[in-house]
């Protein structure tokens, strides 16, 4: 009996030291898990933002269609234009296939100044779609029946808000030119409070 005993208490003693092992070893890896910053989540996060900049780089590094095959968009108008609010308004309903470059998402480009040069068939065109604003340089050419347009150049800003040329050829950096925004509460694009050469 006192063996049976024995083997009992030499067996509880063997448990009870694997039970006190893999609860050491269960509180390591759970302590070690505590210190060792999640990988996935940085591996998934740099994944993320390698995609992201070949998208941007995609967009912004490709030569625009417009420029590319030296095209011109042929617009038949509703109503003749009889001043710049007019051509303000008809390229601004037409901005997403006059735009060289493709809106990000499933946003469509949003003008937000009309930049027209004095005595000249030229205008900067300042668009976003909310995740990038652009800047384009067109030459234009109307009658009362249809407006006929060409890209010629494309601009990106840089880090101070320049605008710096992506493609294409500017005009002076001298040339006079007139604004023109949006004023919602008029309805229409009106001559800017504010203009200056560019």
């Amino acid at each position: 009996m006192a063996k049976q005993n024995n083997q009992k208490s030499k067996k509880r003693q063997r448990i009870q030291t694997v039970e006190e092992g893999t609860d050491t070893k269960v509180e390591s890896a759970k302590i070690l898990r505590r210190q060792q910053p999640d990988y996935f989540i940085w591996v998934l996060a740099a994944v993320v933002a390698a995609l992201a900049l070949l998208v941007w780089k995609g967009i912004t590094d490709s030569p625009p269609k417009a420029i590319e095959n030296d095209g011109k968009n042929s617009i038949a108008l509703a109503a003749p234009i009889t001043n710049k609010s007019d051509l303000a308004a008809a390229l601004s309903t037409r901005l997403n296939t006059i735009s060289p470059t493709p809106p990000l998402g499933q946003e469509a480009w949003i003008a937000l100044q009309f930049s027209f040069v004095l005595d000249k068939p030229y205008a900067y065109v300042t668009y976003t779609d909310t995740h990038i604003t652009l800047r384009i340089l067109l030459e234009y050419e109307y009658n009362s029946t249809s407006l006929t347009i060409k890209v010629l150049a494309t601009f990106l800003p840089d880090e101070q808000g320049i605008w710096q040329l992506q493609y294409g050829r500017d005009l002076s950096n001298t040339v006079a030119t007139e604004d023109y925004i949006y004023y919602p509460g008029v309805g229409e694009w009106a001559l800017s409070d504010t203009n200056d050469a560019n």
